[in-house]
């Protein structure tokens, strides 16, 4: 008796046919069209306000009131679930969108990890605020962004390398650069003036402190930088992609409800 094989071939041109399309642009300007994530001045203020959500919620603070505790999860445990996977899924569909273009793909990915880990951050903060663990134990959750800031900057290098020529981008990357530099040097100064510091301990600390600098504005950096190479600082979307733009900066949003009753 013989057994017969299905074909398991996937056709590529159907697998298109049910993503989103999308006419791909002869540059980054045009290319940009299909990326419905927040960059330039609106990507930095999204971003400083999920860095603030954060930090409120590692320090037991209610975001949206942080002079007073947190005290109770209430309904902030459906606003910070429903905030994730809103977040993802704009995130999902726009890296559908710009799949032609890898370093979009990349970038977008960067977000999604940043939607992640603000949304699973928040989860965690409202449960411990019904008893289940403590606040200060959200910041663990840090390691699952990182991998996704390293995805993302290799898209954003590629795209630098490409626009270098322009020099409002030149001077973006020289300070975001003078930024991290600075920190390393001042940390090897303050740890060597230590007496009960030697050489490794410096040089470890300078490691930690010039990464967790990377790390924080490099979110900022990629937004500017955007903006920059595309020619909109400001971040203004276009109309058909404002819908989209205004979603995913809202749902972003829901968890400085975290403390909502």
């Amino acid at each position: 008796m013989s057994l017969s094989i299905p074909d398991l071939n996937l056709n590529v041109s159907s697998i298109d046919g049910i993503l989103p399309d999308f006419a791909r642009g002869t540059n980054l300007p045009g290319e940009i069209k299909c990326y419905t994530l927040p960059y330039g001045f609106l990507g930095f203020l999204s971003h400083l306000l999920t860095y603030y959500t954060i930090v409120c919620l590692w320090t037991g603070r209610a975001p949206l009131r942080p002079w007073r505790e947190f005290e109770s999860g209430g309904i902030g445990l459906t606003f910070s679930i429903v905030g994730l996977l809103g977040g993802f899924a704009l995130s999902v569909y726009t890296v559908t969108r710009c799949r032609n273009t890898w370093q979009l793909v990349l970038l977008a990915l960067w977000k999604m990890g940043m939607s992640i880990w603000n949304g699973v951050t928040a989860i965690h903060a409202s449960m411990s605020a019904r008893g289940k663990g403590s606040s200060e134990e959200a910041s663990g959750w840090t390691f699952l962004y990182m991998p996704f800031i390293i995805v993302g900057f290799v898209g954003l290098a590629s795209l630098i390398k490409q626009y270098w020529g322009m020099m409002q981008l030149r001077h973006l990357t020289f300070g975001f650069v003078a930024i991290i530099v600075g920190t390393i040097v001042y940390t090897v100064y303050r740890l060597t003036t230590k007496e009960d510091e030697g050489c490794c301990g410096a040089a470890l600390g300078a490691a930690f402190f010039g990464t967790s600098m990377f790390c924080i504005l490099a979110a900022f950096y990629s937004d500017w930088a955007l903006g920059s190479m595309v020619g909109n600082l400001a971040g203004v979307p276009s109309s058909d992609n404002m819908p989209l733009y205004v979603a995913y900066i809202v749902l972003e949003r829901f968890t400085m409800f975290t403390a909502a009753n």
